[in-house]
């Protein structure tokens, strides 16, 4: 049997609509771990701040030390 434009049109809708779908939750998903990576980072940061200050010092010095030897 053959099927009417109509149903082929409802599948090719509702396709197009769960094609849609799949990205917006991986982007959902996506922003949901960034989020938890950002709070872990914080976290660090707040309880060791002077690690984190001479750690963002040297890495300061070194990426000034590359760019040098470039010229």
């Amino acid at each position: 049997m053959e099927t009417s434009n109509g149903d082929d049109r409802a599948q090719a809708g509702a396709t197009a609509s769960e094609a849609q779908a799949q990205p917006r939750r991986s982007v959902e998903e996506m922003k949901e771990r960034l989020d938890e990576i950002n709070e872990r980072i914080k976290g660090f940061i707040r309880q060791r701040p002077a690690a984190c200050l001479f750690g963002a010092l040297a890495l300061g010095y070194l990426v000034a030390r590359v760019a040098r030897r470039g010229r």
